[in-house]
Formats: C-alpha cells, sequence, structure tokens
C-alpha cells in the first residue's frame, strides 16, 4: 500500500507540474502597440548586413561602416546596448555588447528589451559608456522589431 502512495503522490505531483492543455503550443502574444518599424533618417543604400559577433570580434575592420546588425536592445538610464543575447543583459556580460546611440522618443523606448535589427554606422573608436564596450553603433537610420518565436517542443508521451 505504501508503494502504491507513493506512485500516486508523484504523478500528482508531475500532473501539477505540467501546463495545462490550453497552454500546450501556444505563442507569446505580440504587444499591440509595439511598433515593428521606426525609421530615424534615410539608410545608406552601401549597408552590409553583418553578425554583431563580427563588430564584436573585429571593430576596426568594420569602423565607419553602414551595416545592419541584429542583437537584443536594451536601453536604460546610462545603458543603450545592443547584446548577442537577452541573458548578456540579465547577468552583465557586457563584453557581448556594443553601445547603440538612439534618440529617446517614446517609439524607440518601446523597442527595449526586444530582439531587433538596428541599421546604423559602426565606431569603433566610441566605446560607449565609460569606455566599456567594443565599438558603438552611431547614426542610427531604423530599428526593426526581429522577435520569433521559439516553437514549442511536443509533450512527452506519458511514461509507462
Amino acid at each position: 500500500m505504501n508503494g502504491l502512495f507513493r506512485i500516486a503522490f508523484i504523478a500528482l505531483m508531475l500532473a501539477s507540474c505540467a501546463p495545462a492543455d490550453s497552454d500546450r503550443g501556444a505563442t507569446p502574444q505580440a504587444t499591440p502597440d509595439l511598433p515593428k518599424n521606426v525609421l530615424l533618417a534615410e539608410p545608406d543604400p552601401s549597408m552590409e548586413s553583418i553578425s554583431l559577433v563580427r563588430v564584436l570580434a573585429t571593430p576596426q575592420a568594420v569602423d565607419g561602416k553602414a551595416v545592419s546588425v541584429g542583437g537584443y536592445l536594451h536601453l536604460e538610464f546610462e545603458a543603450s546596448l545592443l547584446c548577442l543575447h537577452k541573458e548578456d543583459v540579465d547577468h552583465l556580460l557586457l563584453e557581448n555588447c556594443i553601445w547603440i546611440d538612439v534618440p529617446k522618443s517614446s517609439e524607440v523606448e518601446a523597442l527595449s528589451d526586444h530582439y531587433v535589427t538596428a541599421q546604423g554606422k559602426v565606431n569603433a573608436r566610441a566605446k560607449g559608456h565609460m569606455g566599456m564596450y567594443q565599438a558603438t553603433l552611431q547614426e542610427v537610420s531604423r530599428l526593426f522589431v526581429a522577435d520569433r518565436p521559439l516553437p514549442v517542443p511536443p509533450t512527452p508521451p506519458p511514461a509507462r
């Protein structure tokens, strides 16, 4: 009887940890008032699409170039960052971030804490606030949301 009680208890605990059927397969809902595209200036026609990793690894190689680069945008007092991942902001892994010069506006600030693609010019000599970053993305002409919800993995079949 004691073994049956243990099995029932474990089954109950596992069932309470599982998401409800209505939650399975749900995708995060976008904020309805989130701007999808913020045009700040006319984009440079010579713009090159590059990885943020390339800017971080070799900022001098892309110094002065107009680029389109993606990353996680985080804006707050004394922190205007474009990072590889959200976790870089959460854990202050600033070596994975560049400074980004963007104007203070409600449209731009609404994009904070989202993955975005930013278009601007790299300045390898400008190291951002207190010189803590590899480079600065200046003359930002465009920001657009690049958030993509991750697919929800299928629920495994119950153990037998």
